[in-house]
Order: structure tokens, then sequence, then C-alpha cells
């Protein structure tokens, strides 16, 4: 089987930040109480894991992405799973990394408008790193919905 901990002993062996940062090793404040229950269930209710995304966009992309993933077109997706370097002290986080069916990884950044500073970070990571980067804004339902790409790493388009 294996040693089983209660959550006193959790607690101690974790200990806290704050008390780490001091400099002692030792911790001045116990660490927060470990949940009661799995992830996904409360009170033994099964709930469906919810991400905290920033906009109303992006949760209707993780839903076409999910879509995709059902529909066996990508392998996996996952939201801001990665911190990508791309110069010193400053990195850059994409909203989606999506693994395609043959195995290459693009990253998605979801946008409702354009800023200077978020086409300089798209345009550095694609630089540094060897996957595809995407930057696509939600179409109006008026003219037609979907989503227009606003920047594609692999295209050679000018101005960008």
């Amino acid at each position: 089987m294996g040693i089983k901990l209660t959550k006193v002993d959790l607690a101690r062996i974790a200990g806290s930040r704050r008390g780490k940062a001091a400099g002692n090793g030792k911790a001045k404040t116990p660490a927060p109480p470990l949940p009661t229950h799995e992830p996904g269930t409360v009170d033994g209710v099964a709930q469906p894991y919810r991400e905290n995304y920033d906009s109303r966009d992006e949760v209707e992309f993780a839903g076409y992405l999910e879509q995709q993933r059902l529909g066996g077109h990508i392998i996996e997706w996952a939201y801001k799973p990665v911190r990508l370097r791309i110069g010193d002290g400053v990195y850059y986080t994409p909203d989606f990394r999506v693994v395609w069916d043959d195995k290459t990884i693009t990253y998605y950044e979801i946008k409702g408008f354009m800023r200077e500073a978020a086409r300089v970070r798209i345009h550095a990571a694609a630089e540094r790193h060897p996957h595809g980067f995407i930057m696509i804004r939600k179409r109006p339902k008026k003219s037609g919905g979907g989503w227009d790409t606003l920047y594609d790493s692999h295209s050679k388009r000018k101005g960008d």
C-alpha cells in the first residue's frame, strides 16, 4: 500500500512560502488546509472541471477545441499551459496550446482588439520557438460568426 499521511503531516511537510522566504526554513504560518474532496466533485456529486478563462471568447474557443478533439482532428488542447521566454525577463503566455493529429503544436492567442505590445510579443515568440503561433479574434454574428486570423506565424503575409 503505502504510508498514509494526515492533513497535519502534509501541512507540516509543505510549510508556507512566507516562512521559507524569511530564510529560516521553518514555516511561520501553517499551510492552508487541503481539500476534503477530489477535484471535480463537490459533496460527492461530480462537477465538470472549469477553467478560469479571461474572456467569453476564450470560453467559446475552448468549446470549439473540445469539439475538434472529440471529432479526432486534434489530440489534445490546454489552456495557458506554458510560459515562453522571449527575452531577458520577458515572458509570453499563449492562451491555448493545440496538439494536432499529425503531432504538430500550435499556440493560439485570443484577442478582442489588438495592441502593439501583443503584436510584438507574438512576433518575438514566433521567432524564438519552432511552433506555430496564431492570433485570432471572434467575428461578429452579423458577419457570419467564426474567427478572424490577425496573425499567423506560418503565413508569409507582408505587413506582419
